[in-house]
């Protein structure tokens, strides 16, 4: 029997963007979505009436004391959850990105004393998406970025687009680009290019391309003790048509990291989706056969 190589699974439901999990890997996975410590990184939405909304819904099974915070800003917010209760943040836009391949101090730095599951909604106008935020314990050192572009003959217009955040001072990272990068449509980093940046706890970047970005290698370098230095990584698009549907939407998704990826995966089809669900998958390795029922 052939050696089993991981792949990553990304399910497009009515524009939705999900991530699934396998259940077979070459390395422990962490295995859980709720924790103590949560990284968060924004990405553009579009909107025409400068309606967007940024919100974080925190959720737990115990009393915990949270604090929500954009460390190296002024934005800080402390509460008390009880137990089996949820909570809403509203992060004001003035925290909210701006600007492509330019460091900013804007990611998202969630602690609590007990364990809970964290949520973020990208909303504006017609144009939202929603994603399951991982604890920091399920970060990694290494991600592939896993994005979606539209089926031809359609083209996009409107970019694609990933984020890098760093949870230690000093973080250098290491990007390997599939697509030629651009900065308000104009050409920037080349498709295979590499570049190194540097960030600091907090701290942010992003890259957008009307290309498809999928492929991208991102990879934090160790420290001088040879200790891994975790990052966190989001992915989607501006705004784009998923499949044959009319209406485009917001794509908006935390990366798992490469050492997550597995194996085998479970799709449920959806019952209401009449123009059906849309998978894709992407590979870590070449030569990597995937099976789903009987196609090859």
């Amino acid at each position: 029997m052939p050696e089993l190589k991981r792949v990553f699974v990304r399910l497009l439901v009515l524009n939705l963007l999900f991530i699934g999990v396998g259940v077979h890997h070459t390395q422990a996975q962490t295995g859980t979505t709720r924790g103590k410590e949560f990284y968060i990184s924004m990405l553009p939405n579009a909107s025409s009436t400068n309606d967007n909304e940024f919100k974080i819904y925190l959720a737990t099974l115990e009393e915990a004391n949270v604090v929500v915070e954009i460390p190296g800003t002024d934005f800080v917010q402390a509460l008390l959850m009880t137990p089996n209760s949820s909570f809403i943040i509203d992060i004001p836009q003035t925290y909210f990105p701006s600007e492509v391949e330019v460091v900013e101090q804007l990611g998202i730095y969630i602690q609590s004393d007990a364990e809970i599951s964290a949520y973020a909604l990208n909303m504006a106008n017609a144009t939202t998406d929603g994603a399951m935020i991982l604890p920091y314990a399920s970060l990694g050192d290494e991600y592939m970025i896993h994005s979606y572009n539209v089926l031809p003959p359609l083209t996009s217009v409107t970019p694609q687009q990933f984020s890098v955040l760093a949870t230690e001072d000093s973080t250098i990272i290491d990007i390997t680009f599939s697509a030629t990068t651009s900065i308000r449509g104009t050409p920037s980093v080349q498709a295979g290019q590499s570049i190194a940046i540097e960030l600091m706890r907090g701290q942010q970047m992003i890259f957008n391309s009307t290309a498809d970005m999928s492929g991208t290698v991102v990879k934090a370098r160790p420290d001088e003790d040879g200790n891994c230095k975790k990052i966190a990584v989001f992915a989607g698009h501006l705004t784009t048509l998923v499949g044959t549907l009319q209406g485009p939407d917001h794509l908006y998704e935390q990366m798992y990291a490469v050492a997550d990826w597995g194996k085998e995966y479970v799709m449920v089809p959806s019952e209401t989706r009449f123009t059906g669900d849309l998978v894709k998958v992407l590979a870590l390795e070449n030569k990597t056969s995937v099976r789903a029922g009987s196609i090859v």
